[in-house]
């Protein structure tokens, strides 16, 4: 998927896919977890929410659908963190 992700100007090249540690769920007060949201650790005052995003993609156009799905996901996020965010 790092071209793909590419075409939308976002370098990934230096990633690759990792389990969220403990630190960073205690320093967050958002989890979205995209699987095994049943495996974190939950704690008080941490939001959680699963975002199912379907099966395992082959073709570009199928990575391309996924990608921009992922996008809107976190836009949809973004824009809910700064609505609560704001007085």
């Amino acid at each position: 998927m790092r071209p793909n992700v590419a075409e939308v100007g976002i370098d990934a090249t230096d990633q690759a896919p990792r389990a969220i540690t403990s630190a960073e769920i205690h320093a967050a007060d958002l989890v979205v977890a995209l699987a095994g949201v049943e495996d974190l650790p939950h704690l008080v005052g941490v939001r959680y929410e699963h975002r199912q995003m379907g099966g395992r993609t082959e073709t570009l156009q199928e990575k391309r659908g996924l990608r921009d799905a992922l996008l809107a996901r976190v836009a949809d996020v973004l824009a809910r963190i700064t609505r609560a965010d704001s007085p």
